[in-house]
């Protein structure tokens, strides 16, 4: 590569995203670094300028700086949620999941909530933890609440502290011992 490929930016909202493109293949590839990059810095470097040379050889590649990193500009403090929302929106729309899952849930939400509290219950005990969290934090809460109280109360607990750390913004991952125990009172 002779010449250094001129920055273009894009628009993101209120955020200008900083891009370059090299080579005119037919197709178009775009190559989004994983961490930190500067678009204008990656041609200073011959391993990784081969290395864009080579890819631009047979296609139309699109190099850029993710929001918040290198010619791109920053990010606004705080930005971390609205960042990954906008990746699981990408991953949605590159899968094509996104709708066809949501209507599957709401299909098994309506399923749950047209049953019995009793028999949901016994179903529920027995679910995979992940999937019914996703069921349950998206039903009528009045009908989870009939749901819970039919339950086993290990399962239920566990059900709800799940559905505290999703509400409270925590990742599913955390031990249930960071949120506190939920105790029955004695005589209930």
């Amino acid at each position: 590569m002779s010449a250094r490929p001129t920055t273009r930016y894009a628009k993101s909202g209120d955020v200008n995203i900083a891009y370059q493109v090299v080579g005119d293949g037919p197709f178009d590839l775009v190559f989004v670094p994983a961490a930190i990059s500067h678009v204008d810095l990656i041609w200073d470097d011959p391993e990784r300028a081969g290395f864009f040379s080579r890819l631009a050889s047979f296609s139309r590649l699109i190099v850029l700086d993710k929001r918040g990193t290198g010619a791109s500009d920053p990010a606004p403090v705080g930005d971390l949620e609205t960042r990954i929302d906008e990746l699981k929106d990408i991953e949605n729309r590159i899968s094509g999941k996104g709708g066809e899952q949501a209507a599957k849930l709401k299909s098994l939400v309506v399923m749950y909530e047209t049953m019995k509290p009793k028999d949901a219950a016994r179903i529920f005990d027995k679910l995979d933890q992940l999937v019914l969290v996703d069921v349950a934090s998206v039903m009528n809460p009045r009908k989870l609440s009939e749901v819970l109280a039919q339950m086993n109360a290990d399962s239920a607990q566990r059900l709800t502290v799940e559905l505290a750390k999703r509400n409270a913004g925590m990742d599913r991952g955390l031990p249930s011992t960071d949120l506190q125990k939920i105790e029955a009172k004695p005589g209930t």
